[in-house]
Formats: structure tokens, sequence, C-alpha cells
């Protein structure tokens, strides 16, 4: 986390997102053992560049006054997160690991909708971020 710590939120965001995604999508290669290692590795990588510094951008967007709202905020979405991505992890590996014994399918779709959350953040930066007023941008 320290080494990431100089770079801007928007940056570290994007790139460990893609590193999480890419983290997911390496366990495709899960019969090989030493691969399952790689996986967790990347994929924790990448948390630790994104989670960290999603946090600080909030804060540092929120008018002091309303820090404390912004990061409630912040968290109620992370919580709507947990809550679907526990109904959709189940439901994936429902049908894929179980049904159609093709979890490898899983893995990918996690893979493909973190690389989905990466192009949002994308588009997010450049289209309302950058065109932001300058006192309003982080």
């Amino acid at each position: 986390s320290a080494v990431f710590a100089k770079w801007k939120p928007f940056t570290t965001m994007i790139i460990g997102t893609i590193a999480t995604s890419i983290g997911l999508a390496l366990n495709v290669y899960g019969e090989l053992g030493w691969m399952v290692v790689v996986a967790l590795m990347v994929f924790s990588v990448g948390e630790m560049m994104a989670s960290p510094k999603s946090q600080e951008y909030v804060a540092r967007i929120a008018p002091k006054a309303k820090t404390a709202m912004y990061m409630g905020y912040y968290f109620v979405a992370m919580a709507l997160g947990y809550l679907f991505s526990g109904i959709l992890s189940g439901q994936l590996y429902g049908h894929y690991g179980r049904d159609v014994r093709d979890p490898d399918t899983m893995w990918l779709i996690f893979g493909g909708i973190g690389l989905a959350s990466a192009v949002a953040l994308m588009l997010y930066d450049r289209f309302v971020v950058r065109r932001a007023p300058r006192g309003a941008r982080t």
C-alpha cells in the first residue's frame, strides 16, 4: 500500500480493479496448484491498490462538514455490493460449478465484471472528473 500512496486515486483504483479482475480470471488455471497462489497474490495486490484509494477519494471529494455522510454512503454502496455479490456468486456457482460442471466460466464472468468496472471508472474519470471545474477536482 505504501508504494501506491503517491499515485493518483483514480489511476490506482483503475489499475487495482484490473489486477483484481486478472487475479479472478487466473483461477481458470486452478488445476495447477501454484497458479492458485499466483491468482491469490495478483488479486491481493489489486485489492491493496483499489480499496484504500477508493476510501481516500470519497473522503477527499466530501465537503469537510459532510465527510461522515459521504463515507456512510460509500459503505452503504459497499454493503450492497457484498449483498448482491453473494447472491450472484451463489447463482453462478450453482449453475456453472454444480450443474454444468464448468467453474472456469464462473471465474471468467467475475473477471469480466471487474474489467467492466474498470472501464466504467475510466469513463467516469474522463467524462466527469476531468471536466469538473478546477476547484472541484481531486
